[in-house]
């Protein structure tokens, strides 16, 4: 079980720890940028989330970017995400729900479906590999 948390975290450090070296024509344009402001799930997510396997780690969602913290050291992986309808990268994820589904940028392209989002609990499956992640919020 331990060796399951280990590459769950391993998997979504990776997904949420390359910084995004893409050229501006590759980045989310400003349009979508505005769209996923507007929506609920964009403005829950904001803010300092701990995750509930290694609490050492914690996420900052922070307008279009998350940062990546350990032992509250900056890692220095930034990525920049979005909250959309559906994956915004070449998963095969056929499914459309509203606002479900958080698509980082970046040479990884993940993709996140969110299960669970409110005040204190974001609970969320990393779709490439069917992992859970659960964190709560940071007061």
């Amino acid at each position: 079980m331990k060796q399951f948390l280990f590459v769950s975290l391993l998997s979504f450090a990776a997904a949420v720890g390359c910084k995004d070296s893409k050229p501006d024509s590759e980045r989310p344009n400003e349009k979508v940028v505005k769209e996923a402001k507007a929506s609920q799930n964009y403005s829950l997510i904001q803010g300092t989330w701990r995750n509930v396997a290694d609490t050492l780690s914690t996420l900052v969602f922070k307008d279009s970017t998350t940062t990546n913290y350990y032992e509250g050291l900056d890692t220095g992986k930034t990525v920049v995400y979005s909250i959309g309808n559906s994956c915004q990268n070449n998963l095969r994820v056929t499914t459309t729900e509203e606002d479900k589904y958080i698509s980082t940028g970046g040479t990884t392209g993940e993709c996140y479906y969110i299960e669970q989002l409110d005040d204190d609990n974001l609970v969320m499956r990393f779709m490439g590999a069917d992992i859970l992640l659960r964190f709560i919020r940071v007061q």
